[in-house]
């Protein structure tokens, strides 16, 4: 899971995971710049989660899961509202 992952190293880190083939798992609070980040990590599953970590309790557990092909899935996480 990559925090921050929609500019800075975040960004970077994203990309350069996506380059060795790694599954992602971004979030980050800006949800247009995080749907190009996945945008650019289109050849690996990606799965993004707007949110702002910084607000305490707001995640039960991580992200854990993904579908077949390039589409992941958000059944793996709970997010509390």
């Amino acid at each position: 899971m990559i925090v921050g992952a929609s500019s800075g190293i975040g960004r970077a880190t994203a990309r350069e995971f996506a380059e060795r083939g790694d599954r992602l798992v971004l979030a980050a609070r800006a949800t247009t710049t995080l749907a190009e980040v996945r945008a650019e990590c289109a050849d690996v599953d990606v799965l993004t989660v707007p949110t702002d970590v910084t607000e305490p309790g707001r995640w039960t557990r991580s992200p854990t899961r993904r579908s077949s092909g390039s589409a992941a899935s958000t059944s793996g996480y709970t997010r509390r509202r």
